[in-house]
């Protein structure tokens, strides 16, 4: 033990042989004989723990040579020099306060500490950084935001020395950057971003310009010795512009996780881009560290940070980018800050399925009120219906970490049932919640909330923007059926979505059980309308997404099938739909040019409904097949080889993800069984499983199996048009390898042939299939002859009343 004399008699008990310096100097060189020494760059320099976005805390192993890296890059870029003091507000635990010591130090300058108990106190740093004359401020942006807040309702201003502000570890808000401009326009603002397992920051972005409300802040440039590759899941480099996960390399890269071998392989990968010379001369990157960011390359160089994978969720099958809302929500002028967060509500529907729905969190500009029916406003302005939150607080400040980053999982443990938009907030943002307002609005309000799990639900709330879907709506108008007998079409939702219009409809005069099988979707525009076919189902809720995203150029119409009111009786030919649509179709547009859309089994009503319009002369601009297959598939099936067949079963597999990887394999088993059960046993268990539906249920089983029955029995004719066929990536080895999807010969003008992510059901009902579904469609819709000289579809109304149905 070595230590002084005059500290000896402090020393606990010991064995150990004690050597005073003061005293025993000559005794410690007594050797002649050089020490070794076998200190080299990557000898381990410090282990820091971090949890990430995981809650899951790993130690991270960091080498002398990494960090040294990033601290001699910022030295040099930044000319940090022996004049300059930083004020050290992170937390030792924080990887950034690895530079607020060792690299401030390592240039001579000096680290000013605040004191514990000040933590965190505005005025404490305001008062060490104007004392102290602090030159660096180096934080997450929530801290600097802090310090903000307290300058602007104090009325001061930051300190003229300060010179540079390093801000990492979170999303920078746009508002922030534009305060500090406004504070000290001569002021260096930097965004550093990375990772604490490639030794605290990477990549750097000098924010030296005002920012518009419409950007985000790039991500930015790798620093020196550093490299950011942007993949996909097969570790191949994505196109500019095209988002994938951020992979790390170069210098900065950690040695690993401290006693987790099996996670530093995950996370550590051998750098596929390295050539062999490389690899020979020992060159330092020879790996990769997986992020789990997600980002893409921008067409001047800059990465774009697009938030988390683990911050991606799926809400109904539909893939949302929280960081995506988020970033739109700081767009919207008094949004200081926003999170958006993923809760889970108790199960309140029979069916005991928890509703996961958004909430948006935001915190407002001083003295600013904004209310949560501006807010969604605004973002669907931006945004698709999916990507807007249910619900929004406001909020005075959000919970930070230790380390100074927004905790968003103590954001995410309110239960959405608890969540009553804009009634925590003390701003007046509660003036937009309209509860029903008599005795039919609560009770449809109660069904809604039991269906939809969402409470509460106001009258205004719209079926579609609180996540409902077409399985959701026929248990809703299962629920009106047995509450009240009424017998509403599921497209009713499009024309009243909403609490009130639905009880306004249900008591307006004149009700009857009149039916119409042409259903207005989206009724603005002046362009000629597009006329979408059911699929073997029979109803057009599936086409609501689809016109969405082909928003208001032309009106969108459906038609359903005829018999789904339980009524009238279903048509059993699909010369008998085609002709009984082409009726109601002549109500709202007399004469052509026409666009036809058919869905699966609605692409034989559509060619059929094509074949009786162009037989006396008129014109048919657009024929198009949505993943409907021609007979001549059936060649094609036999054909196929065994090879080519698992070759298919694979290739579709690839494209999906886990969950959707064992449903794929468990619906191709039920199929396989189930097609050798004879003809004469299916139809009994048929029989069996009808028996264990609701009315509805049954009532649209039995449409299914008479369209199935009406398609077996069509025989499509040669069509003297052109044929557009959009079919789904993932498919049957059905028809795979035919260019034509079966419809070879068929169309004598010639077929155009799409191929749209997704399966049969996905391409319409899923956010971002149909969403490119939409745009290959209006461009074919732009460029097809549209000649009809009709005044503004939008105010042309059909003959029936959807409030009669």
């Amino acid at each position: 033990m070595i230590t002084q004399s005059k500290l000896r008699d402090c020393l606990p008990t010991t064995s150990a042989q004690i050597v005073c310096l003061d005293q025993n100097w000559q005794r410690v060189l007594v050797s002649n004989n050089d020490l070794l020494n076998q200190v080299n760059s990557h000898n381990l320099a410090y282990v820091i723990y971090t949890s990430g976005s995981t809650g899951h805390p790993k130690g991270v192993e960091i080498e002398h040579h990494s960090v040294v890296n990033t601290l001699c890059d910022l030295e040099q870029r930044f000319k940090v020099s022996a004049k300059d003091r930083i004020l050290a507000v992170s937390s030792l635990s924080f990887d950034l306060s690895i530079y607020d010591i060792f690299g401030i130090l390592g240039s001579g300058g000096t680290v000013i500490m605040p004191q514990p108990e000040h933590y965190p106190n505005p005025e404490h740093w305001l008062e060490l950084m104007s004392q102290e004359q602090v030159t660096i401020w180096n934080s997450a942006p929530a801290l600097m935001e802090l310090l903000i807040d307290y300058l602007v309702t104090s009325h001061q201003s930051l300190p003229s020395s300060l010179r540079l502000v390093l801000l990492s570890g979170d999303r920078i808000s746009p508002n922030l950057v534009m305060q500090l401009q406004t504070l000290n326009s001569q002021l260096q603002i930097i965004s550093l971003g990375g990772a604490t397992e490639a030794s605290i920051w990477s990549i750097y972005h000098p924010v030296d310009h005002p920012i518009s409300f419409a950007k985000t802040i790039p991500y930015g440039r790798p620093l020196n010795n550093q490299s950011f590759y942007v993949l996909d899941a097969e570790l191949q480099l994505m196109p500019v512009g095209v988002t994938g996960e951020l992979y790390i390399g170069g210098v900065g890269v950690a040695r690993g996780y401290l006693h987790r071998q099996k996670l530093t392989a995950t996370k550590f990968i051998p750098n596929p881009f390295l050539k062999q010379t490389d690899l020979d001369q020992g060159f330092r990157g020879k790996r990769l560290y997986k992020t789990g960011d997600l980002g893409r390359y921008l067409a001047d160089g800059n990465i774009e940070f697009l938030g988390r994978t683990d911050n991606q969720v799926k809400i109904r099958g539909v893939r949302i980018e929280l960081g995506e809302i988020e970033t739109t929500l700081l767009q919207y002028p008094g949004v200081k800050e926003s999170v958006v967060a993923v809760s889970q509500t108790e199960a309140i529907a029979a069916n005991h399925t928890p509703q996961t729905s958004l909430v948006a969190y935001c915190v407002l500009k001083s003295n600013i009120s904004i209310t949560s029916v501006q807010l969604r406003a605004f973002l669907r302005s931006k945004l698709p219906a999916h990507a807007i939150p249910a619900a929004f607080v406001f909020l005075d400040t959000f919970p930070l970490t230790p380390n100074g980053k927004i905790d968003r999982q103590a954001l995410a443990a309110s239960p959405v049932s608890q969540l009553e938009t804009g009634k925590e907030t003390g701003k007046e943002t509660g003036k937009d919640f309209l509860p029903p307002q008599d005795r039919l609005e609560w009770q449809l309000s109660q069904i809604w909330s039991r269906v939809l799990n969402v409470q509460p639900i106001g009258r205004d709330d719209n079926f579609f923007e609180l996540g409902g879907n077409s399985l959701q709506a026929l248990r809703l108008f299962e629920q009106i059926q047995s509450t009240y007998g009424k017998n509403l079409p599921l497209a009713t939702l499009f024309q009243a979505p909403t609490i009130a219009q639905l009880a306004s409809l249900m008591l307006e005069r004149g009700w009857s059980v009149s039916w119409s099988s042409l259903v207005s979707i989206q009724p603005h525009g002046d362009r000629s309308p597009l006329f979408c076919i059911h699929a073997i189902g029979g109803n057009v809720l599936s086409f609501r997404l689809l016109a969405e995203a082909l928003g208001t150029e032309r009106p969108i119409y459906g038609l359903q099938s005829r018999g789904l009111d339980g009524k009238q009786t279903p048509l059993t030919s699909v010369e008998e739909m085609a002709a009984h649509y082409l009726e109601e179709i002549k109500l709202i547009q007399p004469h052509g040019p026409y666009f036809l859309a058919g869905h699966s089994f609605g692409g034989f009503v559509a060619w059929e409904m094509a074949q009786q319009l162009t037989r006396p002369g008129e014109t048919v601009a657009v024929l198009a097949l949505l993943d409907t297959y021609g007979s001549n598939y059936q060649e094609q099936y036999i054909r196929c080889t065994l090879s080519q067949w698992l070759s298919i079963h694979l290739e579709n597999i690839n494209r999906l993800s886990l969950g959707e990887k064992l449903t794929y394999v468990r619906e191709r088993l039920e199929y396989a069984l189930k097609s050798k059960i004879p003809q004469s046993w299916q139809e009994k268990y048929s029989q069996i499983v009808d028996l264990t539906l609701s009315p509805e249920q049954k009532l649209i089983s039995r449409i299914a199996r008479l369209n199935l029955a009406a398609k077996n029995q069509y025989t499509p004719s040669v069509y003297p048009g052109k044929l557009t066929i959009f079919r789904a990536q993932t498919r049957r080895p059905y028809g795979f390898f035919d260019p034509d999807a079966g419809w070879s010969g068929m169309a004598l003008g010639g077929i155009t042939l799409e191929e749209i992510p997704g399966d049969h059901i996905s391409i319409l009902l899923k956010q971002e299939n149909s969403e490119i579904l939409a745009a290959k469609l209006k461009a074919i819709l732009l460029n097809s002859a549209d000649q009809a000289q009709y005044s503004d579809y939008s105010q042309i109304k059909p003959t029936y009343n959807l409030a009669s149905m």
